[in-house]
């Protein structure tokens, strides 16, 4: 059974725009489409009127969600006719996600309608794993960090990781290796940054 919600949002007469609007008493009934019956209230300028309009169903669709190393799979809702996009950010679980792949009948296609989508890939983008690698002489030594999708890096800065400061030397990202400093490079498209030991 659908819960009634304590607001939605619908066009007012009074206000002529979409506004919030609070159920003072109502009920949805389920078919084909969801059928909202009730009396409402406008946040905008006060006026109560009776309504009843159907929308349809919501769908749900698997979801692939990545992080770092890590996968786990969720229903997520979606309106029918919302289209996803390989390459957008979309909003999972309250996080940004960034589409990598969309599967509507066992094939991997650019776009598709919501009421289409087998499956969904998507990339965890709330916070971004940077990897490192730490030039020590005789060796390298990895670490990672976490940073926002749009942080920029550069050649020649300094960072901290639990061993004390190292110093970018070159920054490796998925189209080109960076190796002139005040030349940016965002978190998300970092494939690895190379740094040698400062302390």
């Amino acid at each position: 059974m659908v819960e009634v919600p304590k607001s939605i949002q619908y066009f007012c007469e009074n206000c002529k725009a979409e506004r919030k609007h609070r159920v003072i008493k109502g009920k949805i009934t389920e078919g084909r489409n969801l059928r909202f019956k009730g009396v409402i209230r406008c946040s905008g300028c006060g006026a109560t009127r009776e309504v009843e309009f159907a929308e349809e169903r919501p769908v749900m669709v698997h979801v692939n969600i990545s992080f770092g190393e890590t996968t786990k799979t969720e229903r997520v809702e979606f309106e029918p006719d919302e289209e996803i996009v390989t390459g957008e950010t979309i909003v999972i679980s309250g996080r940004k996600a960034k589409v990598t792949k969309v599967e509507v009948n066992g094939r991997t296609v650019k776009r598709a309608d919501a009421q289409n989508v087998d499956r969904l890939w998507v990339k965890d983008i709330e916070k971004v794993r940077v990897k490192l690698a730490v030039n020590e002489r005789k060796f390298t030594k990895p670490y990672a960090l976490l940073a926002e999708p749009d942080e920029e890096f550069y050649v020649g800065e300094i960072l901290d990781t639990e061993d004390g400061e190292v110093v970018i030397t070159a920054i490796k990202t998925s189209d080109k290796l960076i190796k002139r400093e005040n030349e940016p490079a965002y978190a998300e498209e970092i494939r690895r940054i190379f740094c040698r030991r400062v302390t």
